[in-house]
């Protein structure tokens, strides 16, 4: 699975193909990291290039009940409330209108 949503670089460059590249749960304190790589668009990822910019999370979550990364895709695209610093709420929801693009592609090594 991945997702897919236009998000212009600072170099200009659009990334829209988004797909989790690697992730690490904690039991003890019920939390996850991550990171998810940003392709061009998934004909990139389907010729194996690298990904050409990554975000990277850390978050609080329940333990995953199957693939991990499912739960990872469920959590970036709903949309949270957030205080501003005056105490205003804020919504951001940088995937929540994302597309979803359930075709699994075989990883390969990078070009």
């Amino acid at each position: 699975m991945a997702l897919i949503k236009k998000f212009q670089l600072e170099t200009g460059i659009d990334a829209e193909y988004w797909k989790v590249i690697d992730a690490s749960y904690d039991y003890i304190n019920k939390s996850c990291s991550f990171r998810i790589g940003g392709w061009i668009n998934k004909d990139m990822r389907k010729q194996g290039k690298r990904y050409i910019t990554e975000k990277s999370y850390f978050i609080y979550m329940k333990p995953p009940k199957s693939d991990i990364r499912d739960d990872i895709y469920s959590w970036l695209k709903t949309p949270r409330v957030y205080k501003d610093e005056f105490g205003n709420d804020i919504m951001k929801a940088e995937f929540s209108d994302t597309v979803d693009d359930p075709e699994i592609i075989e990883d390969v090594p990078s070009t």
